[in-house]
Order: C-alpha cells, then structure tokens, then sequence
C-alpha cells in the first residue's frame, strides 16, 4: 500500500498532477479542497464562519484519509499542512511530496492564460473562486515550511505532461522502495 499526500502553494500543480497521476497508476485520488467544500457545507461562502467550517473540514478530510487502509493520491489545500495535526497525520500515513513550482511561474502563467485555475465553487450558486496573485505570494511566503514538512519533493518546471511523468516515475520509484503498490 502507498498513500501519497500532494502539498505545495496554489498553482504548483497538485490536483492536476495528483489526478493524471493516479489514473495511470490505477490509483483513487482525492483532493482535500474538493472534500472539505463539501462538508463545509451550503452556509454563506467565504464568511469567516464559511473560512473556520472549511478548514476544520478539510482537517476532517485529512483525518478520514489518513485513516482509510488503502493505497490512494491525495492533493491537499494549499493551508492543509499547517492546520492542527494534518501534517503529522499524513506523516503518519504515508509520504509527503511537495509539489515546487516557482511563484513567479504561476503568476506568469496566470497572466499568460488570461484565467485563473479555480480552487472552489459555490455549492449552491456555482460561483467559483480563482487563484489569485494574492494567494499565491501569501502561501509563497511558507515555502521553507513546506519543504520541511515534505519527504521528498518534485519540481514541476516544465508542462502538465512532463510534470505528470516525473510524478508517476516517483510514486513508482517510492512504491518499489516499500514493496507497496
């Protein structure tokens, strides 16, 4: 079994190289901002209220994952690793890999494709809400963090496809190491 916890700031790839990871791995994914919009819940988005239900929810998220006794790929929030115990309860579950891609990349991207990549949709009026240069430089600021909290890191410097193979040989490469499929 091989569980693998994607972190990293806003951009950096998690959930697109997560998912074309774990399809060519026959592996399930699971993406913790996806799952704690869901428990948060249909309450007035972004409020502080909405903020406070969303975190503790993507906690919950990390604790129901951590906990499932199979081999999956999981892409959490950008924030996951440094709410409560999350970053010790996917310690103890598996491996964590920091996604690394330069904020600069991002913000260049984001400019370049004239779009944001969205992170969350408003479950009741469909209304999304989009990466912004904003959180990017915020969550840029942790990067040291991230890497402290991360077993092994991957940089994803080049296009989605490059980016997905260098993830899948790595979960290969991890899984051998452990004798895990």
């Amino acid at each position: 079994m091989i569980k693998v916890f994607l972190i990293g700031i806003p951009g950096c790839g998690k959930s697109t190289l997560g998912k074309r990871a774990a399809e060519a791995l026959g592996l399930p994914f699971h993406d913790t901002d996806v799952m704690g919009q869901q428990k948060a819940g249909r309450i007035r988005p972004f409020s502080f209220y909405w903020q406070q239900r969303f975190l503790l929810a993507q906690r919950d998220a990390i604790e129901e994952l951590s906990a499932l006794d199979a081999s999956a790929i999981v892409a959490t929030g950008a924030e996951v690793p440094f709410i409560g115990d999350c970053a010790g309860m996917m310690r103890r579950a598996g491996t964590i890999i920091h996604i690394q891609k330069s904020p600069e990349s991002i913000l260049e991207e984001l400019e370049r494709n004239g779009t944001n990549k969205f992170v969350l949709q408003n479950m009741t009026t469909g209304k999304t809400i989009a990466i912004n240069g904003q959180a990017v430089q915020l969550y840029s600021k942790e990067i040291e963090q991230y890497e402290a909290l991360a077993d092994v890191a991957l940089l994803n410097d080049g296009d989605e496809d490059a980016g997905a193979r260098k993830l899948v040989a790595l979960i290969t490469k991890l899984s051998q190491y452990t004798g895990a499929r």
